[in-house]
C-alpha cells in the first residue's frame, strides 16, 4: 500500500498535547506533516518518529525538531504509550523577536536542518524543555477552539518559544559531538572579548545556555584545562602587555583593565602563574 500523507493547516503557533496508548500509530501508512515547525517532547514514557526510512527517538532525554514539510509517523516504545507535547509554530512567528537577540540567529538554527535530533541533553536543560513546553500548552489549552489565538496569547507565546529556541540553538552549539571542541572555541573567542568583565564560571554558563558541569567538560576536551584557568591564563596575559608598555600604569588601574577586583589579587594570581611579581615583571621587562 503506497504512503499516503496527511498535511496539517498552517499554524502561526499552537502547542499541543498528543497520548498515545501502547502500539498505537497514527495509521499504518498514514505520514503527518507540519507546513510549519514541529517540535515534539515526550513528557511520559518514549515515542519513535518514523520519517519514512529514518527513526528517531523522542523520549526524556531530548526532543527532535522538524522542518516545514518533513513527513512523520508518531509510535510509542515500550507498554506504557507515552504522552507528547507538540510546539507547531512558523519561523514567522519569532520574527518580532530577532532584533532582540543579534547573537543567535534563530531562523538559521531553523533552517539549518530539516530534522534535527535533540539529544544527551543535560538534566537541567531536560527539565528546562518540559517545564517550558507545559507551560507553553497551559496558555494555549483554553484557546484550543480560538482560532487564530488571542494576541496576548501569541505574544506570550513568542517569548516562551523564542527562550526555549535559543536555549536549543546553545545546546547544539555545544553538542554536536564528543570533541567538546566547537563550544570550546565559542568560549575562547567569547573570553578573549570579554575578559575584563566580571566573569565567572556561573557568568558563562548562563551566556552559553548550558550547565556548569558540562561547560567544564566541554571546555577541557577542547582544549586540556578549565574555562577558569583559561580564563586566568588570558588575563595575566593581557598585564603581562600592559605591564611591559612604554607608558607605566598603576597596578591598580592594570589590575581593572584585566578583570581583577584589585592589585592584590592580580598579584596573587601574577605570581602564582609567572612565578614572580608584577613588580620584578615589569622591571625586567623595561630593562
Amino acid at each position: 500500500m503506497p504512503q499516503q500523507f496527511l498535511y496539517r493547516p498552517p499554524q502561526e503557533y499552537r502547542v499541543g498535547r498528543v497520548v498515545l496508548a501502547p502500539g498505537e500509530t497514527a495509521g499504518d501508512e498514514v505520514y503527518s506533516a507540519h507546513r510549519g515547525h514541529a517540535l515534539v517532547c515526550a513528557v511520559q514514557g518514549a515515542c519513535r518518529l518514523d520519517l519514512g526510512g529514518r527513526e528517531l527517538l523522542a523520549d526524556a532525554a531530548g526532543a527532535v525538531l522538524l522542518g516545514p514539510g518533513v513527513p512523520y509517523r508518531l509510535r510509542p516504545c515500550g507498554s506504557a504509550g507515552a504522552v507528547l507535547l507538540m510546539a507547531e509554530f512558523s519561523a514567522g512567528f519569532l520574527a518580532p523577536l530577532a532584533a532582540a537577540a543579534p547573537d543567535y540567529d534563530l531562523a538559521a538554527f531553523l533552517a539549518a536542518e530539516p530534522v534535527r535530533a535533540l539529544t544527551r541533553l543535560p538534566a537541567a536543560a531536560q527539565r528546562d524543555l518540559r517545564a517550558s513546553l507545559q507551560k507553553q500548552y497551559a496558555l494555549c489549552a483554553p484557546c484550543s477552539g480560538t482560532e487564530p489565538l488571542p494576541a496576548a496569547v501569541l505574544a506570550e507565546g513568542r517569548l516562551l518559544l523564542a527562550a526555549l529556541l535559543l536555549e536549543l540553538a546553545g545546546l547544539c552549539a555545544a553538542l554536536p559531538d564528543s570533541s567538546g571542541r566547537p563550544l570550546a572555541d565559542q568560549l575562547r573567542r567569547y573570553i578573549a572579548a570579554h575578559y575584563a568583565e566580571p566573569l565567572d564560571l556561573g557568568v558563562l554558563a548562563q551566556r552559553f545556555r548550558t550547565s556548569r558541569w558540562h561547560l567544564c567538560r566541554a571546555f577541557k576536551a577542547g582544549c586540556g584545562q578549565s574555562p577558569i584557568e583559561y580564563l586566568g591564563a588570558v588575563r595575566v596575559q593581557a598585564a603581562c602587555a600592559l605591564l611591559a608598555a612604554d607608558e607605566p600604569l598603576p597596578l591598580e588601574t592594570i589590575a581593572r583593565r584585566c578583570g581583577y577586583s584589585g592589585a592584590a589579587q592580580l598579584r596573587r594570581s601574577f605570581k602564582a602563574r609567572m612565578g614572580q611579581s608584577p613588580r620584578q615583571y615589569r622591571r625586567a621587562a623595561r630593562g
